[in-house]
């Protein structure tokens, strides 16, 4: 007789298990490729994209900045600067920029090409709003998502993830208010059903976005939201940092709930808002000016 017995919650405390033990390793080998760096990168002094940052720097983050950049000559000048005003303790730096240099290397994130980031755009899944205008109330800038347009099964985890990174680099030097500001995502959750989903992808997103991209994300809202993204969040919970957790707000699509964080020229007009921002105009000129 063969007896079988079941054990819920084995597989995910053997997973959160084995990505304990790859983060340990992986904290390592980016220690030591810190310590053996040769080459010394760019001062950020000489990045454009810096500039404002660095200027508004209070003394103390002056003096953690001058550390850091002494600590880590091999890390890209603009992610130390990212880092001081998203981290914001020493402690935290130290221990986020070995994550940030070994997983730019690893990924070879600044070797994604035009062409993979235009199949990834065309998804039509993700947008930043331009313009001075179109701001958070706190001043964060704004990407806006359409879970549903998402499709996994068009690109590996891996290649969402370096498309994602470099995305999300790009638009922080094209815009170096985020720096300062930070951004706000808004998330139209209303059309996310099974296709969009794989956790693979999603494990993935939330580590580049907790641990290891330093940009400052202020709010996380999800709007519209129905009852499979409760099923999506009770999923990926166990990986939110309680941070994270803070930041997730659901809402309705409606002008007056999301007055709250956004004003009317961050709101499409179908939940009362003022921008018409064309999707495929944006995402042509973001491409455009990625080639150059």
């Amino acid at each position: 007789r063969i007896k079988i017995r079941s054990r819920p919650g084995r597989a995910d405390w053997l997973l959160a298990t084995a990505m304990g033990k790859k983060h340990k390793h992986s904290q390592g080998s980016a220690s030591a490729s810190t310590s053996t760096a040769t080459a010394p990168v760019t001062d950020a002094a000489s990045d454009p994209t810096c500039t404002a940052a660095l200027a508004a720097m209070t003394p103390e983050q002056k003096e953690l900045h001058a550390q850091l950049v002494e600590q880590f000559p091999n890390c890209k000048p603009r992610h130390i600067v990212q880092c001081v005003y998203s981290k914001k303790t020493a402690e935290k730096c130290k221990a986020a920029l070995p994550k940030v240099q070994e997983f730019w290397e690893k990924h070879t994130i600044d070797a994604v090409t035009p062409e993979e980031m235009q199949d990834f755009l065309e998804m039509d899944f993700i947008c930043h709003l331009a313009g001075d205008e179109v701001r958070a109330q706190d001043g964060s800038s704004i990407l806006f998502a359409i879970y549903g347009n998402w499709d996994p099964s068009r690109a590996t985890p891996e290649q969402s993830l370096r498309c994602m990174s470099k995305f999300l680099d790009t638009i922080v030097e094209r815009n170096p208010s985020v720096i300062q500001h930070g951004l706000t995502m808004v998330v139209d959750e209303s059309s996310l059903g099974y296709k969009n989903f794989d956790p693979s992808t999603e494990r993935k997103f939330i580590g580049l976005m907790q641990d290891t991209y330093p940009v400052r994300i202020k709010h996380f809202i999800m709007v519209d939201a129905g009852y499979f993204l409760n099923f999506v969040i009770k999923c990926l919970k166990p990986f939110l940092s309680k941070k994270t957790q803070e930041r997730l707000q659901p809402s309705a699509g409606k002008m007056e709930k999301l007055s709250k964080w956004l004003t009317p020229a961050c709101v499409v007009e179908r939940w009362g808002g003022t921008n018409t921002q064309d999707w495929a105009t944006w995402r042509a000129g973001f491409i455009a000016a990625f080639k150059s």
